[in-house]
């Protein structure tokens, strides 16, 4: 990742499925067969939709597409292929083969991108029909198909089920609880009919449960001028969100554009004037007013005293600006390194607030503007706390709370200030009318911000594993919590009423006792009776017997991709977590994992990539790589940005040696290095190496994710310590066990055909 950090990427045929007379539950329910109902759309939706999904290799690394008509045009993210019309790519289809393409136009304020194939003569390829964006619903059920981390052969893309939690955040993007990572990014986001409705954007790296879609609907807009081969919706970053730049004049888009590379190239003086100029332009867009607020900052880093602070506040007014043009982006103010030098000024932090306080509205369902007659009401989300109170869309707010609102930023204020869990008063003109509304937010809205997620709307909600509990309460008796040092460590599975319990072997450290924990707290020893290493499964025994035991029959086929799984909760016998089976038998073997090198630089002048920064203990460390080192070439693959390093990078697997040429303080550099995987310490390539902004994406992982064979892949949120419970269908049956969760989107069972045939292996062992 370059040094300025924006929301981490991840960080996307023929169609033939018609409306199903039985919908789907959009919220919960308590009624089986509306599941069922469910898992026959998933089903269905992948059935029909997954050959147009694709893996692509373009000028920014490993993304997803999906094809969006016969004669091979592809709908993906912009960060996927960058903002230069014409370079290649390699498409990788649905039944393997590769065909290479270019890239076209794009859109960066909305993370748009454009690739075109030639479909092979008189081949009519699959692709997938456009939904309506707009249309979408909170809480209503989407299926995403793309290929996490790079593509696989022969894996097909990775199904995943999810709930929209917003149709519309701050920065225009679909939010949803669907787990993505990198790899997605440019994949599909279907609704219940097939229809696609949103690309893959982005990603929470703090939680699993937030990530982002970019709206179909502005892409289908953007698509004659993208096939054009025009750069649209010019912005400091892709996926800044905010107004289209298309309608800037030619010698402005310049402008524009060389303000946004001398920030990107470490030279933001050179761009200051241009970009002041476009500023001062009446009616200044939202993303030049933050571009400006960026290179004003990191343009105070080169001067002291007076100056320094006057290029600051210069940078805070634009930041202030911009917030009243439209700009709604915490979560990009917050990770964006280029605003570093702001971070500790008092007016910077009042405008975190401010957007803080935008965060609240939009929690609670409510969008505003300013108008010519005051601060209107723009929407009102359906079912949402705005709309129980009983804002209109067309009301102008004149007070809250007694406090006179005259601008955007003080009702934001007002709205950040306030608790929102107790009643709050606000006096709207309705029709030439004053009218009295009362508002009383749901418990927890406090916490509001741009990233807030309403736990009602989520997958995993309270309401939709209760609705689950018939199927796995019984089995649900049979797991117990695996301590030692009085931390759960995994959970077990009884397997035997004598007292036998299965587990993951890795989690256990030998030289501490084991202890087992089952829902009404009884606490007893347990030790290793017998164990597989390759499957990585203990058999543990302890003096306690069991009422229940879990039964895994070499009768259970692996569940067809887009069946409903749960796996049991510990505690109280409840579903832990509701996923589907994202892959047939998928080999936990396979690698996975995109190689870096641990540097991270900036375009140098006289060509190259010079080295700021060396990870240590990282390949470049081992390697003897040093800060201000030039990089010019890989294997004799010219290399000038990071970019540049990752493209030729991901055509290595990790284990792989390289060479690195440049040079050092004006002398020839040449250096092997053996590239390592991304997954290392848990964090996710980042272009030339992990930056410590995206060290949490892949989220907590167990230690041993790899070498236990063919596995069932689900998107079941199943943390590492949560592995060696049952994993049942929707018919209550047991179809394996959670042995590993491999990063934020993946959580692999042993199928119960092979745990079945380990026990018998291991109670022969201790005969």
């Amino acid at each position: 990742m370059t040094k300025r950090i924006i929301p981490i990427f991840v960080l996307l045929f023929l169609l033939a499925l018609t409306k199903s007379e039985a919908q789907p539950p959009q919220h919960h329910s308590n009624d089986h067969n509306e599941w069922l109902e469910l898992q026959q759309s998933v089903q269905n939706v992948t059935t029909a939709c997954r050959p147009a999904v694709v893996g692509v290799r373009g000028p920014m690394g490993n993304g997803s597409g999906t094809l969006i008509s016969p004669d091979g045009w592809i709908a993906t993210a912009g960060h996927v292929v960058g903002n230069r019309a014409g370079a290649a790519v390699e498409v990788i289809l649905a039944d393997g083969r590769t065909i290479r393409g270019k890239t076209c136009g794009f859109h960066m304020a909305m993370d748009y991108g454009l690739i075109k194939i030639d479909a092979p003569q008189g081949e009519k390829l699959p692709h997938a029909a456009f939904g309506k964006s707009d249309s979408l619903l909170p809480g209503q059920w989407i299926v995403v198909m793309a290929h996490p981390l790079k593509t696989e052969a022969s894996r097909g893309a990775v199904v995943r089920l999810g709930r929209v939690c917003m149709p519309k955040d701050l920065r225009g993007m679909v939010k949803l609880d669907a787990p993505l990572i990198a790899g997605d990014s440019g994949g599909a986001i279907f609704d219940l009919e097939g229809k696609l409705v949103a690309i893959n954007q982005a990603i929470d790296s703090t939680s699993a449960n937030v990530n982002y879609g970019t709206p179909i609907d502005h892409f289908c807009s953007s698509l004659d001028g993208m096939k054009k081969n025009e750069a649209l919706g010019l912005s400091p970053m892709f996926g800044s969100g905010g107004n289209d730049f298309s309608g800037l004049n030619p010698g402005q888009v310049r402008t524009f554009l060389q303000a946004m590379i001398s920030l990107h190239l470490g030279t933001p003086g050179k761009g200051a004037e241009g970009i002041r100029t476009l500023a001062a332009n009446e009616g200044a867009t939202t993303d030049t007013m933050y571009l400006a607020a960026c290179i004003f900052a990191q343009w105070s880093k080169e001067f002291e005293g007076e100056e320094q602070e006057a290029k600051q506040g210069q940078a805070v007014e634009y930041l202030h600006k911009s917030i009243e043009a439209g700009w709604r982006s915490l979560d990009i103010m917050e990770l964006d390194s280029a605003l570093e030098p702001l971070r500790a000024r008092p007016d910077y932090e009042a405008i975190l607030q401010c957007l803080q306080g935008f965060g609240r509205m939009e929690a609670i369902g409510l969008a505003v503007s300013a108008g010519t007659s005051g601060i209107s009401v723009d929407a009102v989300t359906v079912g949402s706390a705005a709309a129980d109170a009983g804002f209109e869309v067309g009301d102008v707010i004149v007070t809250m709370n007694k406090k006179t609102i005259t601008d955007l930023s003080r009702l934001a204020t007002e709205f950040q200030k306030a608790n929102l869990s107790n009643p709050n008063t606000f006096e709207v003109n309705r029709s030439n009318k004053n009218t009295t509304i009362v508002l009383k937010a749901q418990t927890g809205i406090n916490d509001a911000r741009s990233s807030v997620n309403p736990a009602s709307l989520l997958k995993n909600s309270a309401a939709n594993l209760a609705s689950w509990t018939t199927q796995g309460a019984t089995i649900g008796q049979a797991a117990v919590e695996v301590t030692q040092g009085g931390n759960v460590i995994a959970w077990g599975s009884a397997v035997r009423r004598d007292g036998y319990v299965v587990t993951k072997l890795s989690e256990i450290d030998p030289d501490q006792k084991i202890e087992l924990r089952d829902s009404a707290g009884k606490i007893v020893e347990a030790s290793v009776a017998a164990s597989d290493e390759e499957l990585d499964i203990a058999l543990l025994k302890t003096t306690r017997s069991f009422d229940v035991v879990v039964e895994f029959s070499d009768q259970c086929a692996y569940p067809n991709v887009g069946c409903l799984l749960i796996s049991a909760n510990v505690e109280n016998g409840s579903p832990l977590s509701i996923g589907v089976s994202s892959l047939i038998g998928y080999s936990s073997d396979a690698p996975h994992e995109r190689p870096w090198i641990g540097v991270d630089g900036i375009a140098n002048e006289d060509g190259g990539l010079r080295v700021t920064l060396v990870v240590p203990e990282s390949p470049a460390h081992d390697a003897g790589i040093k800060d201000e080192d030039i990089i010019r070439a890989i294997d004799s693959v010219p290399v000038n940005n990071l970019t540049e390093i990752a493209e030729v990078l991901n055509r290595y697997d990790a284990g792989s040696v390289v060479t690195l040429e440049g040079l050092r303080a004006g002398q020839a550099l040449k250096a092997k290095v053996t590239l390592e995987p991304s997954g290392q310490q848990n964090s996710e390539v980042s272009r030339g190496g992990p930056s410590p902004q995206v060290i949490q994406m892949k989220g907590p992982v167990s230690k041993r994710v790899s070498g236990m064979g063919p596995v069932i892949q689900h998107d079941g949120l199943v943390l590492p310590h949560q592995c060696g419970g049952p994993l049942i269908n929707i018919h209550g049956n047991v179809v394996g066990l959670n042995i590993a969760r491999a990063d934020r989107t993946r959580t692999y069972a042993l199928p119960a055909k092979r745990v079945r045939a380990a026990l018998e292996g291991l109670f022969e062992q201790i005969k």
